[in-house]
């Protein structure tokens, strides 16, 4: 049977947190019964809990998310809308999702993306300037309907959209034009993963490409 990673000892051993005095404090703060050798075998990976309470409650004891205690991503922040899938809890598989974390991640991955431009250009500008220049962006962008600009012309679209056509080709012909699409292979995967995004969430992508990600890594520390 196949288990996942965790950061129950990581987050165990830096809260300086004995298997003893977890299992002490659980049952004494959550009335949630875990003997010292069950959380050893949970935090080694040699077993897997059968429902995903138990990974709620170490995760709520730890005040991290249970995405980031069960090593699904970086980010620690709880959030309310985190869903947990336990439906594959028997082979040792736990799924989790937070649309609130997977559009923060997306627009932290935006703002990286930017200042990645910038640096590959070799532009030199200050802090203050690149936030600034992000942010006018990110309020000029008519795709984005949580800005006024952006609202107002999805509203327009879905009323005539006809009546707005000419004047879209001519004022975003550049984004428009062909020569600069991304290569049609790149394209179907960005759709691919958006697709699958929305099915599991990017959480469970990250469950299911982890694997592969660390049998790669493996083998190219073999080959060094």
């Amino acid at each position: 049977m196949g288990s996942q990673s965790n950061r129950l000892k990581e987050l165990r051993q830096k809260q300086g947190v004995s298997l003893g005095k977890l299992s002490t404090e659980l049952k004494e703060n959550y009335q949630f019964s875990l003997s010292p050798s069950q959380l050893m075998y949970y935090e080694n990976g040699k077993r897997q809990p059968r429902n995903s309470e138990t990974w709620k409650i170490l995760a709520n004891y730890f005040g991290v998310s249970v995405g980031y205690l069960l090593g699904f991503t970086e980010n620690p922040k709880q959030y309310d809308d985190e869903q947990i899938n336990d439906q594959y809890a028997n082979w040792g598989v736990i799924l989790t999702s937070s649309k609130s974390r997977d559009k923060e991640d997306e627009e932290q991955l935006y703002f990286k993306r930017f200042v990645q431009y910038i640096k590959s250009n070799h532009m030199l500008l200050s802090d203050t300037e690149i936030k600034s220049i992000y942010k006018l962006l990110i309020s000029m962008d008519l795709s984005n309907s949580n800005n006024l600009k952006g609202k107002l012309f999805k509203d327009a679209l879905n009323k005539d959209f006809h009546q707005y056509e000419d004047d879209y080709i001519q004022n975003y012909s550049i984004l428009l034009d062909d020569r600069y699409e991304k290569p049609e292979n790149e394209m179907m995967l960005d759709v691919y993963l958006k697709e699958l995004k929305i099915d599991i969430g990017i959480d469970g992508i990250i469950s299911i490409l982890k694997p592969f990600a660390e049998k790669n890594h493996e083998s190219m520390g073999d080959n060094n």
